[in-house]
């Protein structure tokens, strides 16, 4: 069984927003999410992912949430907020919603029942770096069977580009992650819970 929730669906890349491009992993997956979900984009002029990062950082809910946080990060870079920046941006409550501890069985009927996620990991680059970055999870491969237990692969949709190839691909439209990669990458690493970002299906 193969799902691919939105795979046609049109690829935001981060590297061409005009709001903080390196810093915009979190706002473009998202958009990454929902568009291959089908969902249609609010009304605005520019890209979405540049609107949610300004709706974000002047929303009062998600201004008030962040006025509790260390500012260790950018207001959009915490994804309880995201999450709920997002939702509010859409005009959908709870579209999306913030499990710390969710877990890959959790993860594997969310995305085989029509939904996304983002995930956020540690990624390789050319330079050597660990790249921490936000993802969008849209898919999944099992083999011999269709439940849990078979699961094979995921398929991530990444805004920066292709990780295997240490971004020197910036096309990062759909990415394989075999089970173990997976794990050992995302956060929180080298365990079974991740911190993830619920996208409902659209009804």
């Amino acid at each position: 069984m193969r799902v691919i929730n939105g795979e046609a669906a049109t690829y935001y890349t981060q590297r061409n927003n005009k709001v903080s491009p390196a810093r915009a992993c979190g706002v473009t997956s998202a958009v990454n999410a929902v568009v291959a979900l089908g969902y249609p984009m609010p009304a605005g002029e520019g890209q979405p992912e540049d609107r949610l990062m300004e709706f974000i950082r002047a929303d009062p809910i998600c201004l008030e949430m962040f006025g509790k946080k260390n500012k260790a990060s950018p207001i959009n870079e915490w994804q309880d907020i995201l999450a709920v920046g997002l939702s509010r941006w859409m005009g959908v409550p709870d579209l999306a919603m913030f499990n710390e501890r969710a877990t890959e069985a959790e993860l594997f009927h969310w995305i085989k029942n029509g939904g996304a996620a983002l995930i956020t990991g540690e990624f390789p680059t050319m330079s050597g770096a660990t790249l921490h970055h936000t993802v969008a999870l849209i898919g999944l491969e099992t083999f011999g069977g269709d439940d849990f237990k078979a699961l094979l692969r995921w398929y991530i949709r990444d805004s920066w580009g292709d990780h295997r190839t240490l971004y020197s691909s910036q096309d990062g439209r759909l990415i394989d992650l075999r089970r173990d990669e997976f794990l050992d990458r995302l956060k929180k690493t080298k365990g079974p819970n991740k911190w993830a970002i619920l996208v409902r299906a659209r009804s």
